[in-house]
């Protein structure tokens, strides 16, 4: 056995105690990363699930389907109102679209979900997409 006054008392240094041993954790890196989220769109009445729960429908889910589709083709974030209003696929209505008050809908609908996607306002008449996931955008042509 080893006596620990007589190591003491040579003037060493106090000894630390052993390193744990180091543990494989099966914890990775790929399962901190959060499985993509789907998104299905219905063009019928523009309803939009969000892995299979119902966030929104009508212009507010065309909306929103618009942000996430120019998101994944090509990577945009930042929307403009005026470019918004002249996108024919988004059927806004010609007189009082209302389309800050769908954007405000949209907004506080997402923002319930405290998921992965958010829109924020940065400025007056800009709107940005947020997406801190992952995200697959399936449009289904049947109800």
């Amino acid at each position: 056995m080893f006596d620990l006054n007589f190591w003491f008392s040579r003037g060493n240094p106090v000894p630390l105690a052993r390193p744990f041993p180091r543990r494989v954790s099966s914890y990775s890196a790929a399962a901190a990363t959060p499985p993509t989220l789907r998104v299905r769109f219905y063009p019928r009445d523009g309803s939009v699930f969000l892995n299979d729960e119902y966030l929104i429908r009508g212009v507010a889910g065309r909306l929103f389907r618009h942000f996430l589709q120019a998101f994944t083709e090509s990577g945009t974030t930042d929307f403009f109102n005026k470019e918004i209003r002249r996108h024919q696929s988004l059927l806004l209505p010609d007189y009082k679209d209302n389309l800050e008050t769908r954007l405000i809908l949209l907004t506080r609908r997402l923002d319930e979900r405290r998921g992965n996607i958010r829109l924020e306002r940065p400025e007056r008449g800009r709107v940005r997409l947020v997406v801190d996931r992952s995200v697959r955008l399936l449009v289904s042509d049947h109800d």
